[in-house]
């Protein structure tokens, strides 16, 4: 075992779930308490009678820095779950990857060791197959369109079955906006891709999808991105304008583009066996924060994203706007077309792609 689990172990003890007891009383009293909080507040409100809410340590773990959405999701979920539950619930947040990589995280919440993951449908896909459907390109004309195809109920309820597959809850999901490329070399149309050193994420359908343009694709860890632009081991990548800002990736690349190839995912995610383990009052309180924070997420992203964009500006980047070059994601959504069926493979869940497709053209008009 790798020793960021001792690690966990020793960080997050005092965060099991399953670690409840009673506002006072005996130990005994406190048992009985925490066992019964669930039946005897099946009927209240999430957020109303504070004095019978078991207290009760919740840990979010996620990979992103201070600066990032990831953090800012952690946060408001953090505040509120507090807030709301009148302070019987303390929330420990473990940005900056401290509790070890995201498959590390994922599998420290399958287990029930950590509360909650913030990640992202694109990033879990080895997982959780279904998340495959964010990497269909080209689908959208703004981010619009993409939340009402995820907040669509079939879509939505297929996606939460499979991530139940896995042993997790799809408790919220937000997004970042889109990914967008940023290069070493100009690029101003399909042709341009050929021959393009990209990192990929470790994605086999996003691999796939970059070989389509001719680009040369390299799944690459993100803690070694950096570091591989700077010596030239590859000269592109792909991010939202806030993670290529957060990052730096302004002193190792010069142009990035509204590219807008993919719709970026943020989820939280918790154990299933944890979320059940719930008192009825939690179970909703947990839905009522993540509803509040998707929106509140949304909403940031929306906000900050010029800021972002003319950071790089200023920062020694050249915007390529893709607005403004004719039909160049009509060209590269031509010579990927392929890809759909590439994520069917990878989805494994018919129902899932087909309901999503019909939510896409449902929504784009």
């Amino acid at each position: 075992m790798r020793v960021f689990k001792k690690a966990i172990a020793a960080a997050l003890t005092a965060a099991m779930v399953m670690s409840l007891a009673a506002c006072g009383g005996n130990k005994a009293e406190e048992t009985t308490a925490a066992q019964t909080a669930g039946s005897e507040s099946s009927e209240a409100s999430a957020s109303t009678d504070n004095a019978d809410m078991p207290k009760m340590t919740m840990s979010i773990g996620h990979n992103g820095n201070m600066e990032s959405l990831n953090q800012y999701v952690a946060e408001q979920a953090k505040r509120l779950l507090e807030e709301k539950s009148g302070g019987n619930i303390t929330v420990n947040i473990y940005p900056n990857a401290q509790l070890g990589s995201e498959s590390d995280m994922l599998t420290s919440c399958q287990a029930g060791d950590l509360t909650f993951l913030v990640s992202g449908l694109h990033a879990l896909v080895n997982t959780i197959p279904a998340g495959a459907i964010v990497d269909i390109p080209f689908l959208y004309d703004n981010v619009e369109q993409a939340r009402k195809v995820f907040a669509d109920p079939t879509v939505r309820e297929l996606l939460n079955k499979d991530h139940q597959a896995a042993g997790l809850e799809l408790v919220l999901l937000a997004d970042q906006g889109f990914r967008c490329l940023s290069t070493n070399k100009e690029i101003k149309s399909a042709e341009d891709f050929n021959g393009l050193n990209i990192r990929t994420l470790t994605n086999p359908d996003q691999v796939a999808f970059w070989k389509m343009l001719g680009a040369n694709p390299t799944p690459i860890d993100f803690s070694e991105l950096y570091l591989s632009l700077q010596q030239g081991v590859i000269d592109s990548q792909e991010n939202p304008y806030n993670i290529i800002n957060d990052n730096k990736l302004y002193e190792v690349q010069k142009y990035f583009t509204n590219s807008n190839h993919v719709y970026h995912t943020v989820t939280m995610l918790m154990g299933s066996s944890t979320y059940n383990a719930l008192p009825d009052v939690y179970k909703e309180l947990v839905k009522e924060v993540c509803a509040e924070v998707e929106k509140l997420a949304c909403e940031q992203a929306d906000k900050t994203l010029d800021t972002f964009k003319q950071n790089l500006i200023d920062n020694g980047m050249t915007f390529i706007d893709f607005d403004q070059l004719g039909t160049i994601r009509q060209d590269l959504k031509a010579k990927t077309d392929g890809i759909v069926d590439i994520v069917r493979e990878t989805c494994k869940d018919d129902a899932l792609v087909d309901a999503y497709l019909k939510a896409v053209e449902a929504n784009i008009g």
